[in-house]
């Protein structure tokens, strides 16, 4: 299984601590699930972003980055992007193949 490395922008809200709480356990489990493995967390505070961006009919120019990384198949960390792609909490996501073995 390679190592991938999921990077991640969601959007800022009143209640960004809780949706980011419940955005980091929906992927750690889509991950477990599918039978990989979750290797880390990190979290960024809230941050202005690069340029403004437009995602779900609403323009962002704020918001917290974030980092997964996991050991995962290459169907699963692309049925993982599929799926943030869809949630309306996500500005960006994008999973970088880091490693090739499990070390």
């Amino acid at each position: 299984m390679p190592l991938y490395e999921l990077v991640c922008i969601a959007r800022a809200s009143a209640n960004s601590n809780q949706d980011l709480r419940r955005l980091l356990k929906i992927s750690a489990l889509h991950v477990m699930n599918g039978g990989g493995v979750v290797r880390s967390f990190e979290a960024n505070p809230l941050s202005p972003l690069p340029y403004r961006m437009r995602k779900h009919q609403e323009i962002y120019d704020k918001g917290i980055t974030w980092f997964m990384r996991f050991d995962a198949s290459p169907h699963l960390a692309q049925s993982l992007l599929k799926s943030l792609d869809f949630d309306e909490r996500v500005i960006r996501s994008t999973v970088i193949k880091v490693g090739s073995d499990l070390k």
